[in-house]
Protein backbone atom coordinates (compact mmCIF):
# COMPACT_ATOMS: atom_id res chain seq x y z
CA UNK A 1 0.00 0.00 0.00
CA UNK A 2 1.68 3.40 -0.84
CA UNK A 3 2.72 5.68 1.97
CA UNK A 4 0.15 8.66 2.24
CA UNK A 5 1.90 12.01 2.49
CA UNK A 6 1.65 14.18 5.29
CA UNK A 7 2.96 17.78 6.24
CA UNK A 8 5.74 16.85 8.89
CA UNK A 9 6.73 14.48 5.20
CA UNK A 10 7.39 17.37 3.28
CA UNK A 11 10.21 20.19 3.50
CA UNK A 12 8.90 23.63 2.90
CA UNK A 13 10.67 26.02 0.80
CA UNK A 14 11.29 29.44 2.35
CA UNK A 15 9.82 32.41 0.54
CA UNK A 16 9.48 36.26 1.64
CA UNK A 17 6.28 37.97 1.73
CA UNK A 18 8.19 39.92 -1.10
CA UNK A 19 8.42 37.26 -3.21
CA UNK A 20 4.93 36.19 -2.24
CA UNK A 21 3.64 39.84 -3.17
CA UNK A 22 5.74 39.86 -6.58
CA UNK A 23 3.94 36.64 -7.36
CA UNK A 24 0.53 38.34 -6.77
CA UNK A 25 1.30 41.63 -8.27
CA UNK A 26 0.91 43.69 -4.82
CA UNK A 27 0.46 43.39 -1.13
CA UNK A 28 -3.67 44.08 -1.63
CA UNK A 29 -3.78 41.10 -4.09
CA UNK A 30 -2.01 38.77 -1.88
CA UNK A 31 -3.84 39.62 0.88
CA UNK A 32 -7.04 39.09 -1.06
CA UNK A 33 -5.69 35.55 -2.66
CA UNK A 34 -5.00 34.41 1.09
CA UNK A 35 -8.07 36.01 2.39
CA UNK A 36 -6.44 37.90 4.91
CA UNK A 37 -5.89 41.99 5.90
CA UNK A 38 -3.14 43.69 4.29
CA UNK A 39 -2.25 44.16 7.69
CA UNK A 40 -2.31 41.04 8.17
CA UNK A 41 0.90 40.39 5.37
CA UNK A 42 2.20 43.33 7.48
CA UNK A 43 2.39 41.73 10.67
CA UNK A 44 3.65 38.61 9.13
CA UNK A 45 6.90 40.65 7.81
CA UNK A 46 7.45 41.63 10.87
CA UNK A 47 7.16 38.62 12.54
CA UNK A 48 8.10 35.95 10.93
CA UNK A 49 11.21 37.56 9.75
CA UNK A 50 9.94 38.59 6.67
CA UNK A 51 8.94 34.77 5.69
CA UNK A 52 5.18 33.42 4.63
CA UNK A 53 4.27 30.90 7.03
CA UNK A 54 4.02 27.90 5.93
CA UNK A 55 0.38 27.53 5.87
CA UNK A 56 -0.20 30.15 3.62
CA UNK A 57 2.72 28.89 1.51
CA UNK A 58 0.55 25.38 1.15
CA UNK A 59 -2.48 27.46 0.73
CA UNK A 60 -1.07 29.35 -2.77
CA UNK A 61 0.52 25.59 -3.72
CA UNK A 62 -2.89 24.23 -3.78
CA UNK A 63 -4.54 27.68 -5.45
CA UNK A 64 -2.04 26.92 -8.01
CA UNK A 65 -2.30 23.11 -8.38
CA UNK A 66 -6.41 23.31 -9.05
CA UNK A 67 -5.79 25.70 -11.39
CA UNK A 68 -7.56 28.47 -9.68
CA UNK A 69 -4.83 30.85 -9.27
CA UNK A 70 -1.17 31.63 -11.59
CA UNK A 71 1.46 33.90 -10.27
CA UNK A 72 1.86 36.74 -12.19
CA UNK A 73 4.69 38.32 -14.91
CA UNK A 74 6.01 34.56 -14.98
CA UNK A 75 6.91 34.31 -11.44
CA UNK A 76 7.36 30.63 -10.63
CA UNK A 77 6.20 28.95 -7.36
CA UNK A 78 8.80 27.04 -5.86
CA UNK A 79 8.09 23.11 -4.89
CA UNK A 80 8.12 21.08 -2.41
CA UNK A 81 11.62 19.23 -2.09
Amino acid sequence: MAKKLSVADKTFPTITIDQACAMAGSMPSLAKLLDVSVRTCFHWRKTHDGDLPHERYEQMYGLVQLGRWKPVNGEVLPKFK
